[in-house]
Formats: C-alpha cells, sequence, structure tokens
C-alpha cells in the first residue's frame, strides 16, 4: 500500500503570505487570525510601522541605509534596501511552494522592494503571486507613474499578477464611508484573493484544489483578475452570489472571456448542496470561451450558515481597454511639446529600477553616505 506522508501531500505545501511595505504590511495584518495553514510576513524598512504590523514575522530591511526611517517614497532606496539584506530575506522564504506578495505601488518600500522579493522567492523555486494595488487618481501622477514603473517591473517575477486600483473604491463605497473603511475594504479584497486559494490547498474537504492544480493556474498565468461575491438567503443564493463575483467592479467581465485558466472558490456551510456548487459553476461557465480551463473547489465553513460565497480568480488574461482606458492612452498618444534641454551635455535618464553598473551610477545618497562612512 502506498504510504503518502504529510509533507509530500498538498496539507503539507508551505504557504507564505508576505506583505512588504507599509501597505502590504496592513494588508497581512487584517489577515491574522483569518487564516490559518499559512505564514504571514511583514518586511519593511519603516521600523515604526513595521513594529506597530500585528503580524508574527518580521524583517526589517535597509538599517544601514534607511536607519529605519523609510524610504520617502523612493522607490529606488526600497530596492536597495532589499537589495542590502538579499539573503535575510531568502532565509526568510526558505522551503515555501506558494508566495503571496502583496504590496502598494506607487511609494517607496512596495514600489522599489517587492520585485526584489518576488524574485528571490522565485529563484527559490516558489510559485509566486501578486496581489498589488494603485493608487487613487487623487494622489498625483507622479505617484501613479510610479506605480506603473513598479508594475512592470513585477510582472517579470510573478507567475500572475493581479492588480487592485484604489480608485475602484468609488464604486462600491457610500459618501460617508470614512478613509479607514475604504483602505480596510481593500485589505478584504487582498484577504479574499489570498483566502480562496490557500485555504482550497491547507483545508480539508471535499472538493480540494491541490498543489498540481495551482501550478497549472498560476504559473506563468501573467495578468489575473478577482471578484467575489455572496449571499445569505433565498433559493437563488448560488446564481446571485455568482453573478455579484463575475459583476464586482475590481473585476472586468470583457476580460474574463479572454482568460486561459479560470478558479471558482464556493465557500458555504454545512447545508452546501451539490446544486448549489452546480448553479454556481454553470452562472459563471456562461462567461467564458470553451477553450477556458476550469476549476473549481469548496470550502465548507460552518460558520457561514446557509451564505454562500464565491470567489473567482482568472489568469492568462488578454489585455481588453475599458472606453475611459482607451480615450487616456489616446490623450498620451497626442503630440507633446518638447522640453527645451537646459544642458545640451545631459546624461539620458535610466530607469528607477536599473542595477548600477559603476559608482557613477548609483543614486547620490549612497555614494554620499558610503563616502561619510569612510
Amino acid at each position: 500500500m502506498l504510504k503518502i506522508k504529510p509533507e509530500e501531500s498538498s496539507a503539507g505545501v508551505k504557504i507564505k503570505v508576505v506583505g512588504v511595505g507599509g501597505a502590504g504590511g496592513n494588508a497581512v495584518s487584517r489577515m491574522v487570525e483569518r487564516l490559518s495553514g499559512v505564514d504571514l510576513v511583514a518586511i519593511n524598512t519603516d521600523s515604526q510601522a513595521l513594529f506597530a504590523a500585528a503580524v508574527p514575522i518580521k524583517l526589517q530591511i535597509g538599517r544601514r541605509l534607511t536607519e529605519g526611517l523609510g524610504t520617502g517614497a523612493n522607490p529606488e532606496m526600497g530596492k536597495f534596501a532589499a537589495n542590502e539584506d538579499r539573503a535575510q530575506i531568502s532565509e526568510l522564504l526558505k522551503g515555501a511552494k506558494v508566495v503571496f506578495l502583496t504590496c502598494g505601488l506607487g511609494g517607496g518600500t512596495g514600489t522599489g522592494a517587492g520585485p526584489v522579493v518576488a524574485k528571490i522567492a522565485k529563484d527559490n523555486g516558489a510559485i509566486v503571486i501578486g496581489f498589488v494595488t494603485l493608487p487613487f487618481a487623487f494622489e498625483g501622477n507622479l505617484r501613479m507613474d510610479i506605480a506603473h514603473a513598479g508594475l512592470a517591473e513585477l510582472r517579470k517575477h510573478l507567475d500572475t499578477l493581479i492588480t487592485v486600483s484604489n480608485e475602484k473604491i468609488f464604486e462600491v463605497a457610500s459618501p460617508d464611508t470614512s478613509l479607514i473603511s475604504a483602505f480596510a475594504m481593500v485589505d478584504e479584497i487582498l484577504y479574499q484573493g489570498v483566502a480562496s486559494i490557500s485555504d482550497l490547498i491547507t483545508q480539508p474537504g471535499i472538493m480540494n484544489l491541490d498543489f498540481a492544480d495551482l501550478r497549472k493556474i498560476v504559473e506563468d498565468g501573467g495578468d489575473g483578475l478577482m471578484g467575489t461575491g455572496s449571499a445569505e438567503e433565498g433559493p437563488n443564493r448560488p446564481e446571485e452570489a455568482a453573478r455579484m463575483a463575475i459583476s464586482n467592479p475590481f473585476l472586468k467581465r470583457e476580460e474574463l472571456v479572454t482568460a486561459r485558466s479560470v478558479l471558482i472558490s464556493i465557500a458555504g456551510g454545512e447545508n452546501l448542496g451539490i446544486f448549489d456548487v452546480r448553479k454556481v459553476a454553470d452562472t459563471i461557465y456562461e462567461s467564458l470561451t470553451p477553450q477556458a480551463e476550469r476549476f473549481c473547489g469548496t470550502v465548507v465553513d460552518q460558520r457561514l450558515g446557509n451564505t454562500i460565497k464565491v470567489t473567482v480568480i482568472a489568469t492568462g488574461l488578454k489585455k481588453v481597454d475599458t472606453a475611459a482606458e482607451k480615450k487616456e492612452k489616446e490623450r498620451e498618444q497626442l503630440p507633446r511639446q518638447p522640453r527645451r534641454r537646459e544642458k545640451e551635455d545631459k546624461p539620458e535618464e535610466t530607469s528607477i529600477f536599473a542595477t548600477p553598473s559603476s559608482a557613477q551610477d548609483e543614486p547620490a545618497y549612497i555614494r554620499k553616505k558610503r563616502e561619510t562612512e569612510i
């Protein structure tokens, strides 16, 4: 008889959820006591924010560089801070089969250190799934440009990247929603995404997701999207929860049609019925192409009672621009008045994520810091 050791089964798959930077640390802090069977980790340059994070495993990076004061919204500094402590980060992520990385883009640590952490996890052999947020529009073009630069860098090192725009909050929030509640909504979206996958792997159930299934869904999955929905009462709960998930503001239904793979997580109480599961699946499958690979798993949680919760995660998407995004691209393509160069011999600017090739390429603040130490 074949004996399976716990570490060889899906239940033995080591999963780590890593929050990088302030927003990432806050998101992971909200998952404490809600997620089981995973390691929760916070990585930051800001010692005060790290101390406040309610996360069991913490790592302060860039102590010598930032002196525990953060990066001042400088992603280049965040990148150097992570590289300064690559060995510690690698040790922290050792043994993980799956790494969920969450961070807010547009600032310094999340934007700069996030891609470094993702690459280290990937080099260690883990499947790496990113859940990241983009800034509000009112935070300005500079912060948004920094966020998109970070997004492009993250794509190089993640298997699947799921992006949540803070701006979408205005589609679900009311005029009296507080700032704290608004960010809690975003963190809840991130939690649902992580939990929908990790619970299917770590929690016992009738229809589970094994590690091979997860690898097939997310490995080299590119851009992904996610939607959640729930319904508490009535005979049409399965259909209502499913429709809510695929009409969620954080999920573009027109892109769902282009998905290569789709995971449906259905959670319910002990009375979750087989017909309920079929109704949820059928409702969502109507929005997919016949070629899309489909995975459906269930989690039975007696605390849910009659409530049915549905999470849809789609990967391998083809980008479909909304009308607003098309208009923005058209605006960006309009000819601009060229800037007058102050000095003809001014060197061409490089990416904020470019790796220094010499001492002259190092940021000024690092050169000055090193010179004062000599």
